[in-house]
């Protein structure tokens, strides 16, 4: 009996401030923790460690890949792959102060080739060339070679290729 009472005041006591957890804080402390994770964002299934989190974006690092810079606003639902630790506080803010658009501009300084994953699960690849306010042009991949102009907030993933 009193095994079964300190076992529902732990489980109360992890619940007790949820009220302060955000998406970000969590994505903070499962990245301190090394997790693995499963990360939804629409039809798409992202499986790795997540490496950074800023305001607006995470970084994962998959368990076989490269990495994916992932929009905060297009995530549905994040996972653990294994249990049984406490469940994250959440209640912590971002370590990286740079925004999405910022982290793309800094890429498309190196002409980084990317997979570009938008609203709606469509996918373009090529050259990241310029970021502005709130477009993204990207070269797209030979023998074409065109510009495509990207709404930066229909960018659900940036895969580096």
């Amino acid at each position: 009996m009193a095994a079964a009472k300190k076992k529902k005041k732990k489980i109360q006591a992890s619940e007790v401030d949820v009220g302060n957890r955000t998406l970000d804080g969590v994505l903070v402390d499962l990245a301190e923790e090394a997790a693995i994770v499963v990360v939804r964002v629409g039809a798409l299934t992202c499986t790795g460690r997540i490496v950074g989190v800023a305001h607006d974006f995470c970084v994962i690092e998959p368990t076989s890949g490269r990495p994916s810079l992932v929009a905060l606003a297009a995530i549905s639902a994040v996972s653990p792959q294994q249990t049984g630790q406490s469940p994250p506080a959440g209640d912590r803010q971002p370590h990286l102060s740079l925004s999405m658009a910022a982290a793309l501009a800094a890429l498309a300084e190196e002409r980084t080739p990317v997979g570009l994953t938008l609203v709606h699960d469509l996918h373009v690849e090529g050259e990241l060339a310029a970021v502005g306010e709130d477009v993204v042009t990207l070269r797209s991949e030979a023998p074409a070679r065109r510009p495509v102009y990207i709404r930066l907030a229909s960018i659900v993933r940036c895969e580096l290729r």
